[in-house]
Protein backbone atom coordinates (compact mmCIF):
# COMPACT_ATOMS: atom_id res chain seq x y z
CA UNK A 1 0.00 0.00 0.00
CA UNK A 2 1.45 3.51 -1.18
CA UNK A 3 0.66 6.50 1.05
CA UNK A 4 1.19 9.80 -0.25
CA UNK A 5 1.05 12.85 1.83
CA UNK A 6 0.61 16.33 0.78
CA UNK A 7 3.03 18.63 1.79
CA UNK A 8 3.22 22.89 1.53
CA UNK A 9 5.64 24.34 0.64
CA UNK A 10 6.64 28.37 1.69
CA UNK A 11 7.42 30.73 -1.19
CA UNK A 12 11.21 30.62 -1.73
CA UNK A 13 13.19 34.03 -0.92
CA UNK A 14 15.91 34.85 -2.18
CA UNK A 15 19.04 34.80 1.05
CA UNK A 16 19.88 38.57 -0.16
CA UNK A 17 15.85 39.60 -0.06
CA UNK A 18 16.05 38.32 3.58
CA UNK A 19 19.44 40.50 4.17
CA UNK A 20 17.81 43.43 2.91
CA UNK A 21 14.15 43.12 4.56
CA UNK A 22 16.48 42.26 8.09
CA UNK A 23 18.62 45.43 7.76
CA UNK A 24 15.52 48.00 6.82
CA UNK A 25 14.16 46.21 10.04
CA UNK A 26 16.99 46.42 12.09
CA UNK A 27 17.40 50.54 11.19
CA UNK A 28 14.08 50.87 12.24
CA UNK A 29 14.41 49.73 15.09
CA UNK A 30 17.67 51.51 16.26
CA UNK A 31 16.34 54.78 14.83
CA UNK A 32 13.19 54.06 17.05
CA UNK A 33 15.09 53.07 20.19
CA UNK A 34 17.52 56.16 19.71
CA UNK A 35 14.48 58.46 19.82
CA UNK A 36 13.12 56.93 23.13
CA UNK A 37 16.86 56.89 24.54
CA UNK A 38 17.33 60.80 24.31
CA UNK A 39 17.17 62.98 26.62
CA UNK A 40 13.04 64.86 26.63
CA UNK A 41 14.99 68.19 25.95
CA UNK A 42 16.37 66.28 22.87
CA UNK A 43 13.09 64.89 21.56
CA UNK A 44 11.29 65.73 18.44
CA UNK A 45 8.50 68.92 18.46
CA UNK A 46 9.93 69.46 22.53
CA UNK A 47 10.61 73.00 21.88
CA UNK A 48 8.44 75.59 20.08
CA UNK A 49 9.18 79.05 18.57
CA UNK A 50 7.98 81.88 16.30
CA UNK A 51 9.55 85.02 15.28
CA UNK A 52 9.34 88.12 12.63
CA UNK A 53 11.61 87.72 9.15
CA UNK A 54 12.92 89.97 6.34
CA UNK A 55 14.35 88.95 2.99
CA UNK A 56 13.51 89.03 -0.86
CA UNK A 57 10.18 87.49 -0.40
CA UNK A 58 9.41 90.63 2.27
CA UNK A 59 8.42 90.44 5.74
CA UNK A 60 6.65 87.43 7.71
CA UNK A 61 6.36 85.48 10.44
CA UNK A 62 7.25 81.82 11.21
CA UNK A 63 7.25 79.07 13.80
CA UNK A 64 9.76 76.42 13.90
CA UNK A 65 10.09 73.20 16.04
CA UNK A 66 12.91 70.64 16.39
CA UNK A 67 12.84 67.26 15.03
CA UNK A 68 16.22 66.28 16.14
CA UNK A 69 19.27 67.54 17.99
CA UNK A 70 20.53 68.49 14.58
CA UNK A 71 16.95 68.68 12.40
CA UNK A 72 14.83 71.94 12.86
CA UNK A 73 11.49 72.14 10.73
CA UNK A 74 10.24 75.88 10.02
CA UNK A 75 7.23 76.91 8.36
CA UNK A 76 5.26 80.55 7.72
CA UNK A 77 4.15 83.04 5.44
CA UNK A 78 6.22 86.42 3.79
CA UNK A 79 4.51 89.05 1.89
CA UNK A 80 5.45 92.08 -0.02
CA UNK A 81 3.91 94.71 -2.39
CA UNK A 82 5.25 97.27 -4.08
CA UNK A 83 4.44 99.84 -6.70
CA UNK A 84 5.26 102.86 -8.37
CA UNK A 85 4.44 105.47 -10.81
CA UNK A 86 6.16 106.74 -14.62
CA UNK A 87 8.51 103.47 -14.27
CA UNK A 88 9.86 104.24 -17.42
CA UNK A 89 9.76 104.63 -20.99
CA UNK A 90 9.96 102.73 -24.34
CA UNK A 91 9.82 102.54 -28.12
CA UNK A 92 8.08 99.57 -29.71
CA UNK A 93 8.04 98.44 -33.32
CA UNK A 94 4.72 98.64 -35.56
CA UNK A 95 4.07 95.83 -37.43
CA UNK A 96 3.51 95.38 -40.86
CA UNK A 97 4.48 99.33 -41.51
CA UNK A 98 6.49 98.74 -44.62
CA UNK A 99 3.13 98.27 -46.76
CA UNK A 100 2.15 102.35 -45.34
CA UNK A 101 3.66 105.53 -46.67
CA UNK A 102 4.31 108.05 -44.11
CA UNK A 103 4.65 105.94 -41.51
CA UNK A 104 7.28 106.07 -38.75
CA UNK A 105 8.25 102.18 -38.03
CA UNK A 106 8.12 103.02 -34.46
CA UNK A 107 6.40 104.63 -31.52
CA UNK A 108 6.85 106.03 -28.20
CA UNK A 109 5.05 104.36 -24.79
CA UNK A 110 5.64 104.61 -21.45
CA UNK A 111 4.75 102.02 -17.89
CA UNK A 112 2.33 104.43 -16.02
CA UNK A 113 2.10 102.69 -13.39
CA UNK A 114 3.86 99.00 -12.35
CA UNK A 115 3.29 96.92 -8.80
CA UNK A 116 4.79 94.04 -7.68
CA UNK A 117 2.90 91.55 -5.21
CA UNK A 118 4.87 88.51 -4.05
CA UNK A 119 2.49 86.09 -1.15
CA UNK A 120 4.33 83.08 -0.18
CA UNK A 121 3.58 80.34 1.96
CA UNK A 122 6.86 78.31 3.22
CA UNK A 123 8.27 74.99 4.81
CA UNK A 124 11.75 74.67 5.57
CA UNK A 125 13.98 72.16 7.35
CA UNK A 126 16.96 73.33 8.65
CA UNK A 127 20.22 71.01 9.40
CA UNK A 128 22.72 71.87 11.90
CA UNK A 129 26.26 70.40 11.60
CA UNK A 130 26.48 71.55 15.41
CA UNK A 131 23.93 70.90 18.01
CA UNK A 132 23.21 74.31 19.48
CA UNK A 133 24.78 75.43 16.78
CA UNK A 134 24.28 79.12 14.26
CA UNK A 135 25.03 77.74 11.02
CA UNK A 136 22.46 75.51 9.40
CA UNK A 137 22.16 73.95 5.79
CA UNK A 138 18.58 74.80 4.69
CA UNK A 139 16.40 72.62 2.02
CA UNK A 140 12.54 73.46 1.66
CA UNK A 141 10.09 75.46 -0.77
CA UNK A 142 7.89 78.52 -1.42
CA UNK A 143 4.43 78.43 -2.71
CA UNK A 144 2.41 81.44 -3.82
CA UNK A 145 0.65 83.46 -6.73
CA UNK A 146 3.67 85.97 -7.15
CA UNK A 147 2.87 88.75 -9.95
CA UNK A 148 4.05 92.05 -11.68
CA UNK A 149 1.50 94.13 -13.07
CA UNK A 150 2.24 97.22 -15.15
CA UNK A 151 -0.04 99.71 -17.08
CA UNK A 152 1.34 101.60 -20.06
CA UNK A 153 0.04 104.22 -22.87
CA UNK A 154 0.94 104.70 -26.31
CA UNK A 155 1.28 108.12 -27.65
CA UNK A 156 -0.04 109.40 -30.25
CA UNK A 157 -2.12 106.08 -30.91
CA UNK A 158 -5.33 106.65 -32.08
CA UNK A 159 -3.54 109.56 -34.80
CA UNK A 160 -0.99 106.14 -35.93
CA UNK A 161 -4.63 104.10 -36.24
CA UNK A 162 -5.97 106.94 -38.06
CA UNK A 163 -3.43 106.75 -40.67
CA UNK A 164 -3.03 103.18 -41.07
CA UNK A 165 -6.79 102.55 -40.95
CA UNK A 166 -6.75 100.32 -38.00
CA UNK A 167 -5.49 99.37 -34.73
CA UNK A 168 -1.92 98.44 -35.51
CA UNK A 169 -0.09 95.64 -33.70
CA UNK A 170 2.60 96.36 -31.73
CA UNK A 171 6.42 94.61 -30.55
CA UNK A 172 8.56 94.92 -27.51
CA UNK A 173 11.37 92.97 -26.65
CA UNK A 174 9.44 90.15 -28.87
CA UNK A 175 5.70 90.52 -27.15
CA UNK A 176 3.30 91.61 -29.79
CA UNK A 177 0.45 93.32 -28.25
CA UNK A 178 -2.80 95.73 -29.55
CA UNK A 179 -3.29 98.57 -27.14
CA UNK A 180 -6.78 100.15 -27.26
CA UNK A 181 -7.91 102.71 -29.80
CA UNK A 182 -6.56 105.10 -26.92
CA UNK A 183 -3.41 103.99 -26.57
CA UNK A 184 -3.74 102.25 -23.30
CA UNK A 185 -2.89 98.81 -21.86
CA UNK A 186 -2.66 96.76 -19.25
CA UNK A 187 -0.67 93.61 -18.73
CA UNK A 188 0.63 91.31 -16.03
CA UNK A 189 3.36 88.55 -15.10
CA UNK A 190 2.95 85.99 -13.22
CA UNK A 191 5.23 83.07 -12.04
CA UNK A 192 5.87 81.21 -14.82
CA UNK A 193 4.00 82.85 -17.78
CA UNK A 194 2.90 86.39 -18.94
CA UNK A 195 -0.54 87.97 -19.61
CA UNK A 196 -1.58 91.12 -21.57
CA UNK A 197 -5.01 92.28 -21.32
CA UNK A 198 -7.03 95.15 -22.57
CA UNK A 199 -8.51 97.42 -20.60
CA UNK A 200 -12.40 97.89 -21.89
Amino acid sequence: MIVKYKTHCLPFVPLYKKTTIMKKISLLLLFGLSMLTLPAQDRAFSHWAAGINAGLYGGGIQGATDLSPHLKLRAGFDYIHYSRQNVYSFEAEIEDFEQYEQVNPTVEGEITEASVTFPNGKLMLDYYLMHNGIFCLTAGFYCGKNRVQADGLIHRYEELAQQMGKDPSLEYEDIVFQPNHDGSFDASLHMGNSRYHRKH
